[in-house]
């Protein structure tokens, strides 16, 4: 190939490829042109639209990034805004996703956005990597993966740089020059509308500050209930500025706790001052600001409150006292500037203003209720003449005025401060239990208020060595108890225990004074009144138990009707009338009132085998015995009056009741007044039972009388005498047996309720003296003796069967002193050892059951006698049949004769002889 074609070919190459060249890049530049010409169109779009709308400044973030999107690459974009030296981010793309707005301190002045807002010109890097050593400052990255290209162009308004745009790329090269023109006219163009809004929002964000501002200054002009304005308070800061929480913390017996929050979860806040920010601020005095929260070691973490980011903690002072903390904490990292600063600080100086004109006015309420109360108890002494009513009035009304929980009173009552009434957490149980305490105590600040006459208070009970815990007051911190003093006497103690350490002041004792004065004035008067009623009704009381002591002579409704009328005038817990036997041996319970006597009626106390200690009297030992009987309470107050009427002491009348030093020398007069008319009484109808009981004798003896003179065997006369023992004696088993004397046995004469098969065996065999001594000793004695249960000697086997008994009771029948025979009955005497009338009738159906059987003894005997006399005349008729009429007459003879009588025989011996002259 030549030269020339060479040099021929290689022109036409660069021909073609110039050619080609040209045609590239007029297309090229139409591109570009068209590109630009678009980029032209959509800032005019922009200013046009700019124009036309009114947009805050997060819509206008949201504007531009719309804006860049279209005509700027990248994976992530940043619009933030200068605030002093921070830099707060207002919107924050990363691959199409939002992240939280954030702020930051230094940012404004550090970094690379630090220097794009010193030079106020863009920058534009290509890769991160090549161009790190040529940066005008340092990239600051907090991801894993840092961007390998980046875009930063200042939004300046006013030659003030007041933002800037950020666009980054993980690829390098990824940003042009023609992009940093499009993306700083964009920014441009909306800077003045970001400083316009952004002024507009700051001018609102103040006037919402100074509107909260005015309304708290009403609200604390306006005197509200402390925990009711506290609670609008942190409602209001949280909805105007949308704070994460808001809490009013106040100190509290030197502890931190919260007023009012706008999380429940802090309303159990609770901690000694110091302790976190909240502490730090009221220890010291001082705002305490942490806009980074992980970065200040004074915060201290709440696991109530996890998203906390920020957290301020400014004072509540007044007058150089620190009451309390308002806290305010945000999700957002440096979310408090100093203009939010300043104005919480104001906020919280109302706060405080507030909290001390709450308590001026709490102080002077406090102090108008505490006279209303004094007017109160003023009137209460007027209108209530019941002295048990008044202390409940006077206690409600201290409770009620004066929010005291935990009130008492004590009346004295002997050596002794008896509860009468009270409110508190055991104030039923203090009643039931009936609590006291004795003034000679060593040990207590109420026996030492009732002993020494003089008030005490104490801040704190744990402190004091006289201080006794109370029951069911084991939390209780402070204590002011005041005499209740009447002519310079102690009557009774009002007691008032709290919570809380040092809740009483000295103006609290001085009223509490005043009331119990008051009290004690009352109290005079309406024990006048109830004395003097009570002396009425007991006059009443007594002329109705007269008029039934005259018109009534049943004992027990005397006795009823004279309990009865007791407990009207008299408080007792138990009452009970005990009478003795006719022996005086035994003390039997024959009246009561009262619960605890439901099984008491009847009870014997054992007066023979009395236990009666040392230096104890018999009426102290039978006071104890009958405590012992019916476990009355050890320390109960009781009174014991004898009733004694003209045949001597007749038994005792008890009165008692429960709680300790109960009654006065009133309450004995009384009760021995009542046991006189008890006394007089019981005489009555006993005459009138014992004249009945007589009657009564006389008229069943009547009845063994009529049944012993009808003209009957003695067999069934025996069996009628038995059948009406049982009848008119009361007892179940009767059996009289007859006295054989040559044999020296007992036979049975008569019988009732008795086993038939053992009666038929004992008929077959008598019984023998000889061989049971009980019956031995009966044929000697001239009373009643016992076998069996409850005597010495025992049951002959007999006898055990026949009546199948515990004991028995047998009573000879004598006749002229000498025996005749038995009375046999079975032993239910034992429990009417008392009552002399069955005796007497058992005692007098015996002795007509001997003279029955003696006048039958006779009788036989009489009738023996006629018919011997019967059958001698017939032996005499037959002797003169053999006798001459005339006997012979010898000369010098005379006739001699001698006579015998022959019982045994039946007739006479006779002699007949002569005798020479």
């Amino acid at each position: 190939m030549s030269p020339t074609f060479v040099a021929i070919a290689l022109v036409l190459s660069l021909m073609v490829v110039g050619f080609i060249g040209f045609r590239l890049g007029a297309k090229k530049g139409r591109q570009e042109a068209k590109a630009e010409a678009e980029r032209l169109q959509q800032l005019n779009d922009v200013s046009n639209r700019l124009l036309r709308s009114h947009l805050s400044v997060d819509q206008l973030s949201e504007f531009v990034y719309e804006q860049a999107r279209r005509s700027i690459p990248g994976d992530a974009f940043q619009l933030g805004l200068f605030v002093d030296d921070a830099y707060d981010i207002k919107l924050w793309m990363r691959d199409g996703s939002r992240l939280p707005g954030r702020r930051f301190p230094r940012g404004g002045r550090d970094g690379l956005v630090g220097w794009v807002r010193e030079t106020g010109t863009p920058l534009l890097v290509h890769d991160f990597e090549t161009e790190t050593e040529s940066l005008p400052a340092q990239p600051v990255s907090e991801t894993e993966n840092p961007p390998k290209s980046a875009l930063f162009v200042p939004m300046i308004a006013e030659n003030d740089t007041i933002g800037v745009i950020a666009v980054q790329g993980e690829a390098p090269n990824l940003f042009t020059e023609e992009h940093q023109r499009f993306l700083t006219a964009l920014a441009n163009q909306v800077a003045w509308f970001l400083r316009n809004a952004q002024l507009l929002e700051r001018t609102q964000y103040r006037a919402e500050q100074l509107n909260l501002l005015i309304q708290v200054v009403g609200q604390v002009e306006t005197i509200q209930f402390l925990p009711d304005l506290f609670q609008q308070l942190v409602k209001r800061i949280q909805e105007a500025f949308g704070y994460y929480c808001v809490s009013i913390v106040l100190y509290a017996n030197n502890r931190l706790r919260t007023a009012a929050s706008t999380d429940d979860k802090l309303a159990d806040y609770d901690a000694e001052g110091g302790r976190g920010m909240i502490g730090w601020a009221a220890s010291q005095g001082q705002t305490a600001l942490a806009n980074r929260v992980t970065d200040d070691p004074r915060y201290e973490h709440y696991i109530a409150l996890p998203a906390t980011n920020s957290e301020v903690s400014l004072p509540l002072i007044h007058e150089g006292q620190v009451l309390g903390v308002l806290d305010v904490q945000s999700e957002q990292r440096d979310a408090f500037g100093p203009e939010d600063v300043r104005l919480l600080e104001a906020l919280a100086s109302q706060v405080a203003l507030a909290i001390q004109q709450a308590r001026t006015y709490s102080v002077e309420r406090r102090l108008r209720q505490r006279l209303e109360a004094l007017m109160q108890v003023s009137q209460v002494v007027i209108s209530v003449l019941e002295p048990d009513d008044l202390i409940d009035e006077v206690v409600e009304l201290i409770a009620d005025n004066f929010d005291y929980d935990r009130v008492r009173v004590f009346l004295r009552s002997g050596n002794r401060l008896v509860l009468t009434t009270g409110v508190g957490p055991t104030g039923v149980r203090w009643l039931i239990e009936g609590l006291a305490y004795n003034i000679n105590d060593s040990i207590g600040l109420i026996a030492q208020v009732g002993r020494t006459g003089m008030p005490v208070l104490e801040g704190d009970v744990t402190e004091s060595a006289l201080y006794r815990v109370g029951p069911g007051l084991d939390d209780s911190r402070s204590e002011l108890a005041v005499p209740i003093k009447l002519g310079g006497r102690v009557i009774g103690v009002l007691d008032i225990q709290s919570e809380a350490v040092s809740a009483f002041s000295q103006e609290d004792l001085t009223l509490m004074q005043s009331l119990a004065d008051s009290v004690a004035v009352a109290l005079r008067n309406a024990t006048l009144y109830v004395n003097e009623r009570r002396r009425r009704r007991l006059a009443d009381t007594l002329r109705v138990i007269g008029g039934t002591l005259v018109s009534e002579l049943d004992l027990d409704t005397v006795l009823l009707s004279i309990l009865n009328g007791l407990s009207e005038v008299v408080d007792l817990d138990s009452a009970a009338v005990l009478l003795y036997n006719r022996n005086q041996t035994s003390l039997e319970v024959v009246a009561t009132a009262g619960s605890r006597f439901d099984k008491a009626h009847g009870q014997r106390i054992d007066v023979s085998n009395l236990e009666v200690r040392a230096g104890e009297s018999i009426e102290a030992a039978l006071n104890r015995m009958y405590h012992e009987m019916f476990a009355f309470p050890p320390d109960d107050t009781w009174i014991s009056v004898p009733l004694t009427a003209n045949e001597g002491k007749l038994g005792y009348l008890i009165v008692e009741h429960d709680n300790p030093s109960y009654y006065n020398l009133d309450d004995t007069e009384i009760i021995s007044a009542f046991a006189g008319q008890a006394a007089v009484g019981i005489q009555n109808a006993r005459l009138y039972e014992d004249q009945q009981a007589e009657a009564w004798v006389t008229t069943a003896l009547l009845r063994v009388a009529e049944t012993v003179s009808h003209p009957v065997s003695i067999a069934e006369m025996l069996e009628n005498i038995a059948r009406l023992t049982s009848l008119l004696a009361g007892v179940r088993h009767c059996l009289i047996l007859r006295w054989i004397e040559p044999s020296r046995q007992f036979a049975v004469g008569g019988h009732f309720g008795l086993s038939h098969v053992e009666l038929a065996r004992l008929q077959e065999t008598p019984l023998s003296a000889d061989s049971y001594p009980y019956l031995d000793l009966l044929t000697v004695a001239d009373i009643p003796l016992g076998a069996g249960k409850g005597h010495q000697l025992s049951i002959p086997e007999p006898l055990d069967r026949l009546f199948g008994a515990d004991a028995i009771m047998a009573i000879p029948l004598q006749a002229r002193r000498t025996i005749v025979g038995l009375m046999i009955v079975d032993d239910n005497l034992s429990w009417r050892a008392g009552d002399p009338h069955l005796a007497n009738i058992l005692n007098g159906i015996a002795h007509h059951t001997a003279t029955a059987l003696e006048t039958a003894v006779l009788q036989a005997s009489a009738s023996e006698r006629e018919r011997l006399e019967q059958e001698l005349g017939v032996a005499r008729r037959i002797q003169a049949s053999f006798i001459p009429a005339n006997p012979p007459q010898p000369p010098g003879w005379e006739l001699c004769a001698a006579w015998r009588a022959a019982r045994q025989v039946s007739g006479d011996f006779y002699a007949v002889s002569y005798t020479h002259l």
